[in-house]
């Protein structure tokens, strides 16, 4: 997929040859979504489809096997930049930007609110736990099962890029070059490598 700084999309299907080396890009869909004042535009692959933010309030996913663009709306009232989109197990998490602060949703359109901070990056952490965190320096992990609840808070300061999950520990590069892990229930991350 390729997203212009113009508000259009187009999903593209790459062709193999006979020896499964990539021979040439077909266009499939082309689309609109909205364009973010700053930071580029969080696009998610997730059940055999492309989800984005197709208006300030509404996210989509367009199908790669018939381009439709089925379109999920947020909770009325809840509207801003997508800065985050993370699929668990059984449920979703949409984090949006909005004037400074951020705002989680769950599916079920439960919500916490994050004041004074924006977010940084997220992911999921677990069958149902969301890593998120914020320019303040805090990573929450959530438990989307249970209400959205703060399983925990740890205070990690910035990092640089994003962070992951090994299927185990929470992994992230900290501003000053040093990978930290975390095992979501420990006491505090530890570096393992600078």
């Amino acid at each position: 997929s390729v997203f212009y700084d113009t508000g259009e999309a187009e999903l593209y299907r790459c062709m193999l040859d006979q020896n499964n080396q990539p021979a040439a890009l077909n266009l499939e869909h082309a689309f609109e979504f909205f364009l973010p004042d700053y930071e580029d535009p969080v696009v998610i692959w997730h059940d055999d489809g492309l989800w984005f933010q197709k208006k300030h309030d509404t996210i989509a996913r367009v199908s790669l096997a018939d381009g439709l663009v089925a379109d999920d709306p947020l909770p009325a009232g809840s509207a801003g930049e997508l800065a985050a989109l993370v699929f668990t197990d059984s449920d979703r998490l949409v984090g949006l930007r909005s004037n400074g602060d951020s705002l989680l949703l769950n599916s079920r359109g439960e919500s916490v609110w994050h004041n004074n901070a924006e977010i940084c990056a997220a992911c999921s952490c677990g069958s149902d736990n969301v890593a998120v965190s914020y320019t303040d320096g805090n990573l929450f992990i959530y438990d989307l099962s249970d209400r959205m609840r703060i399983r925990r808070q740890i205070q990690i300061g910035l990092f640089r890029g994003t962070m992951g999950w090994d299927g185990t520990m929470l992994l992230w590069l900290s501003e000053d070059n040093v990978l930290f892990a975390c095992h979501p229930d420990e006491a505090r991350p530890e570096p393992i490598a600078n």
